[in-house]
């Protein structure tokens, strides 16, 4: 497996799924960096095949406006 760390910061995980929570370090997104990144999905290809990047305020509101049923972007 490629070293994607250097790229892609882990900040937590949604564990009744298995998927993981995430920034885009290298910067190409602008202020949409974050992203929820599925467990079905190759680790490796995230940042690459990923299309759901938002703002992390922008998941956090939406997150708690729907009591945590709606955790994507």
């Amino acid at each position: 497996m490629k070293n994607i760390f250097p790229d892609l910061l882990i900040i937590g995980s949604i564990t009744g799924r298995g998927d993981f929570l995430g920034f885009d370090l290298k910067g190409a997104r602008g202020c949409n960096s974050f992203s929820v990144f599925s467990h079905d999905e190759d680790p490796e290809k995230w940042l690459e095949t990923n299309s759901s990047w938002g703002k992390f305020s922008s998941w956090l509101l939406k997150l708690v406006k729907t009591d945590g049923e709606q955790d994507f972007i």
